[in-house]
């Protein structure tokens, strides 16, 4: 297992949001969120944009679930900064990245026709006619050129896009290269609007288009290269074409986990666990394809979407099962507030490395949760709110870690868990102590309610009425 701690960074999103939404930091505290977002790994990346859709799709069960991480409250804001011309193009890249992510698109190349771009920049058609007139290239051609060229900002673009709209660019290579200090992402081919006759002097179309090139991060683009030449850079191979059947996972993905989340809404707080842990084991089994080392590249195996995506061929390792697990605990409210989940990470044996989940219940005390050891077996008790014995690493089977538990499993036998120092580091003791037993809902849960107290009654009357809820000590 390779660990990538999922931990939904709900303070810096709340943080965002308000700065975005306000709009009140100055342009070296614009550029430096821009940096800080360009810095995301595409993992990151691609779970804020699944957060986006959940929360888009989720109910909010209570204002501790902060409706403001919402896409709409956030997004936009630098946009307002650039010229007019650059807005154009701004929203044509932008219309085209939002249908890649959903899927709906393949090719991540965006044309803006000059036209649009000059009539932002307030030309006017007797510019573009005069120009359009001249069939060499004049004195007056290459002025107006360099003109509209000068119009168009790509870094500034580049880096209110990537603030704007960092989640929905999951699917992009940041780390591309690109020549001469270009924006490391937007190259225009500005010559395309300026034809060339036979004698080699240019001309205007109007009708011409600027295209802006996007290189397609490598766990999500489809594996052929295209030769594309921009200006003198000339820049070969470039990867321009998402493959579909990747990037229309996450959108779907988090709306079926949105649609979990949903039908749970009012339930008690076991049944919400309940619920979380029946839709994961129906909807999964445990990755066996290949054998999984540290040369195996980190991706979907490791992570939750294909636990919602609803392809029965996608399935993950221990990781999948916690993560799916936390989120929508995360993103659920408890109606008792000591009940919640985290997600910590260690050893098994025979297994090796291994992630499950501690939950903490109404009674204030902490019980295992392991899905990849609860899936598929007769009893989905199994390894589910289950409590331990403390041990030290010595008087556990496992290999490695710092200290554990031997946990009882519902059918019979029991299983070792040792701790990692990551998740020794992570959390207060006190929340990876395990109840001595498993759990066991001692709630009173209503049998009847009857409401005394009838008679005819008229506007300005009053009705007094008892409740008898059976048994009494609910």
């Amino acid at each position: 297992m390779k660990k990538i701690r999922f931990i939904v960074n709900t303070v810096l999103l709340i943080a965002a949001t308000l700065l975005f939404a306000t709009n009140v930091f100055a342009d070296a505290d614009l550029q430096a969120a821009a940096a800080s977002e360009e810095s995301n790994t595409s993992e990151e990346l691609l779970q804020g944009y699944f957060d986006e859709v959940f929360l888009e799709n989720c109910v909010i069960e209570s204002p501790k679930d902060v409706p403001t991480l919402k896409a709409a409250n956030r997004k936009a804001a630098m946009r307002r900064a650039l010229s007019s011309p650059n807005q154009v193009i701004y929203d044509t890249i932008k219309a085209g990245v939002i249908k890649i992510a959903e899927g709906k698109a393949s090719k991540a190349v965006f044309s803006v026709k000059s036209s649009a771009i000059l009539e932002a920049a307030g030309f006017t058609a007797s510019d573009w006619q005069q120009i359009m007139n001249e069939k060499t290239e004049s004195k007056k051609v290459s002025a107006f050129r360099n003109k509209f060229i000068q119009q168009i900002k790509i870094k500034d673009i580049f880096s209110a896009l990537l603030v704007d709209l960092p989640y929905e660019l999951y699917w992009f290579d940041k780390g591309y290269e690109y020549p001469e200090d270009e924006a490391a992402a937007f190259v225009p081919i500005v010559n395309t609007s300026f034809k060339r006759h036979d004698d080699q002097k240019f001309y205007f179309e109007n009708s011409d288009t600027i295209d802006i090139y996007m290189q397609v991060a490598e766990e999500y683009r489809i594996d052929r290269e295209e030769d594309v030449s921009y200006g003198q850079l000339g820049v070969t191979p470039m990867y321009l074409y998402t493959d579909i059947k990747k990037t229309v996972i996450p959108k779907r993905a988090a709306e079926n986990a949105a649609k979990e989340q949903r039908e749970q809404v009012g339930k008690t707080d076991l049944d919400k666990l309940t619920a979380y842990r029946d839709y994961i084991c129906n909807s999964v089994d445990y990755y066996k394809d290949t054998v999984i080392d540290d040369s195996t590249p980190y991706g979907n195996v490791w992570q939750m979407i294909w636990v919602f995506d609803e392809d029965v061929k996608t399935n993950v390792v221990c990781e999948g099962y916690a993560k799916a697990f936390q989120y929508l605990c995360d993103m659920s409210s408890f109606s008792d507030p000591c009940v919640r989940s985290i997600l910590v990470s260690g050893y098994i044996p025979p297994a090796g490395a291994h992630m499950w989940n501690i939950v903490t219940m109404e009674n204030g005390k902490n019980y295992l949760v392991d899905l990849t050891n609860t899936d598929n077996k007769p009893n989905r008790n199994e390894l589910f709110l289950r409590g331990g014995i403390k041990k030290t690493l010595s008087e556990l089977q496992c290999k490695k870690g710092v200290w554990g538990y031997r946990v009882n499993k519902a059918s019979s036998g029991t299983l070792d868990y040792s701790y990692d120092q990551e998740t020794i580091d992570t959390y207060n003791t006190s929340e990876l102590l395990l109840a001595d037993t498993y759990y066991s809902d001692n709630t009173v849960h209503a049998e009847s309610v009857s409401i005394t107290g009838a008679k005819t009654i008229y506007a300005g009357d009053k009705l007094e009425l008892s409740a008898e809820v059976l048994p009494s000590d609910t």
